[in-house]
């Protein structure tokens, strides 16, 4: 039997796709530590697993956020040095993590890989935290080259998020970044017929076309346009929209849809873990979005929970970000541009027109999360590289 190393699991706030990487590892016989903020989910059950308890994330406003990210970086620090002949795997959660991956490697001999989530500084430059080109800019962006090339290798979601890493490098440098895409359970999320889903029982979308946005209300996410749609639409009278989430901007919506007051429009806060299967597949098309500003360096995870549900997608998205590609090359959807309400009203009108359009993108949409995008071959493709990286003999 190979012996493996053990791993260090680093990442101040665990999600549902996250814990499937973890549980994959542990059940492949791997000893892990795992420092984490309070952990949300509870089948971390198995012997191989230890878990350390971390500063929790706040999320918001943003000074909190780094005051907390400081805490846990510095329990990552203590941890890592505790551990040192162990492997770790450093998520960009926080960023200030993986940054100090070099420093602890000289010190201790650890050697690391790095998954990226969200890339660093470029989040807090286009958020307008930071000033691209500045000093601090210039200081972070030397941190994460450092922290690349000290990596084993770096793994990231998306073409366009490694095009973005390497533009931190210098040009040709030999750095390996493989790309897994998130995924989603389709076993858990898999189409319903509506008359047994409790969801659309309770409220009210038997026969409603269902227009579904589930997600953060964040400033990647064009919400705004979502709500001016519905009020484009509202002479459709069995056109239903559904807004699920909460996040930076939930009061900001709020208020919005208050003041609109449209009878279209129904919004909903953050639903338990155990109602997403029934939330996702109450909807006829799904809504998932990402800004221009943010391309290239987040990709929205509810594009997979989307496929698995077999819902149509409206990607509003730039033309050429992988969002787009991914609708198009699965012919699962259709994209339309940020920040132009008429064009995604227009979207949804031709899905609600034309049926035999939207049943072929949603047997594309289910067809593409059995085949591509579950989580037994994203967790797979987790294990091929994480096993030799463990190997005790290298």
């Amino acid at each position: 039997m190979k012996m493996y190393r053990e791993l260090l699991v680093i990442n101040q706030s665990i999600g549902r796709l996250f814990s499937d990487v973890v549980n994959a590892v542990v059940n492949a016989g791997i000893s892990v530590k795992l420092l984490s903020g309070p952990l949300t989910y509870s089948d971390f059950k198995n012997p191989n697993l230890s878990y350390i308890p971390g500063c929790e994330l706040a999320k918001a406003p943003s000074w909190r956020r780094i005051f907390t990210w400081g805490i846990f970086s510095v329990q990552a620090v203590i941890t890592m040095m505790r551990c040192r002949s162990a492997r770790a795997l450093l998520v960009t959660n926080p960023p200030i993590v993986p940054w100090l991956g070099p420093a602890i490697k000289k010190i201790t001999g650890m050697r690391y890989v790095v998954l990226v989530y969200d890339i660093y500084p470029d989040v807090m430059e286009r958020m307008g935290m930071i000033h691209a080109g500045k000093f601090i800019s210039r200081v972070l962006r030397k941190l994460s080259a450092a922290s690349l090339r000290q990596a084993d290798f770096v793994i990231t979601l998306s073409d366009d998020m490694k095009s973005t890493l390497l533009s931190h490098l210098s040009p040709n440098e030999p750095i390996f970044i493989p790309i897994i895409p998130n995924w989603a359970d389709t076993r858990k999320i898999r189409p319903i017929n509506r008359a047994e889903n409790p969801f659309a029982h309770k409220h009210g979308l038997m026969n409603k076309f269902v227009v579904l946005y589930s997600g953060s209300f964040g400033a990647i996410h064009d919400v705004e346009s979502i709500i001016s749609a519905a009020e484009m639409l509202t002479d459709l009278v069995d056109v239903q929209f559904v807004l699920i989430g909460g996040g930076t901007h939930e009061k900001e919506i709020g208020r919005l849809a208050k003041q609109k007051k449209l009878p279209n429009l129904l919004i909903l806060p953050i639903q338990p873990t155990q109602i997403l299967q029934y939330s996702l597949t109450s909807a006829d098309c799904h809504i998932v979005s990402i800004s221009t500003e943010f391309k290239g360096i987040s990709m929205p995870s509810k594009t997979y929970t989307s496929l698995a549900a077999g819902g149509a997608i409206v990607a509003v998205s730039p033309p050429d970000s992988d969002l787009a590609k991914l609708i198009k090359r699965i012919d699962c959807g259709i994209c339309v541009p940020p920040g132009k309400p008429h064009k995604l009203a227009e979207a949804i009108r031709r899905l609600v027109a034309d049926k035999d359009l939207l049943q072929r993108m949603r047997q594309n949409a289910r067809r593409a999360a059995e085949n591509q995008y579950d989580v037994i071959t994203g967790t797979k493709s987790y294990l091929e590289l994480l096993l030799p990286f463990l190997n005790k003999e290298n």
